[in-house]
């Protein structure tokens, strides 16, 4: 279990790694639900648990217990988070 979680503000993109910030795009474009073979989500957009347990300590991500069972979805945090980096893509692009 994690023993504390970060839910303070905005997180700088800056402070995740790669694939942390790859699986925010992920989890914020397709919706992912736990399988049996320890993924969120479908091949090739899928997120291990291990990853998704980080990105709930850092308080980006939570999971949704509902009818068609666990989904991991974006915390008001992750939204905010996965909204700077998308501004600063569109800002190096343009």
């Amino acid at each position: 279990m994690i023993a504390a979680v970060n839910n303070s503000g905005l997180l700088d993109p800056r402070e995740l790694t790669d694939t942390e910030r790859k699986a925010l795009v992920i989890i914020h474009d397709h919706s992912c639900f736990a399988s049996r073979g320890g993924y969120y989500g479908r091949a090739p957009h899928r997120v291990t648990r291990q990853l998704a347990r980080q990105l709930i300590g850092k308080g980006v991500a939570r999971t949704d217990h509902n009818r068609h069972g666990d989904q991991l979805m974006l915390t008001g945090k992750g939204l905010a988070t996965y909204a700077v980096m998308e501004q600063r893509r569109q800002r190096r692009q343009g």
